[in-house]
């Protein structure tokens, strides 16, 4: 028992140790500006006034200002994935998706506020600041958050 205990504890710290809370640059927000950085994926970056396809075209717009190849998408109604392409033919991926939640996490929001959700990988590996850089440009272009900041 005790070994089988000792064998779970490192695989157990491993699997956690994938995941922290981290700053991302959404200047003048005045909601929270945290995201999750999950082993290679910067996610749950909220835009709360801006739909789906608002978020997607800035996106397009910030990946190509940032010298980036926009590959094409996956969409529906609420739920974009764009492709992009990097330099050395590194892929990135950007999802972009509409929630409505049951309750708001943020006390400045009424009850079932929808928010644009983003999420991006880089890489095979992943690339926080490089991805922190993307959601900042895409940030900039969103006249509709700037509005309410």
């Amino acid at each position: 028992m005790i070994k089988k205990l000792v064998a779970l504890t490192p695989l157990t710290l491993i699997a956690l140790a994938g995941c922290t809370t981290v700053d991302v640059d959404l200047p003048g927000s005045k909601f929270s500006n945290q995201a999750i950085w999950t082993y290679r994926t910067l996610e749950n970056v909220r835009f709360y006034y801006s739909d789906v396809n608002a978020v997607a075209e800035a996106a397009i717009t910030a990946g190509r200002s940032m010298g980036l190849y926009y590959a094409g998408d996956n969409f529906s109604d609420n739920h974009r994935e764009l492709f992009f392409c990097g330099p050395k033919f590194v892929k990135i991926t950007v999802d972009v998706e509409r929630v409505t939640p049951a309750r708001p996490r943020d006390p400045n929001l009424p009850a079932g506020q929808p928010y644009t959700e983003v999420s991006v990988v880089w890489g095979s590996m992943g690339d926080l600041e490089k991805s922190r850089k993307f959601v900042s440009e895409i940030a900039k272009l969103l006249p509709s958050e700037a509005d309410r900041r």
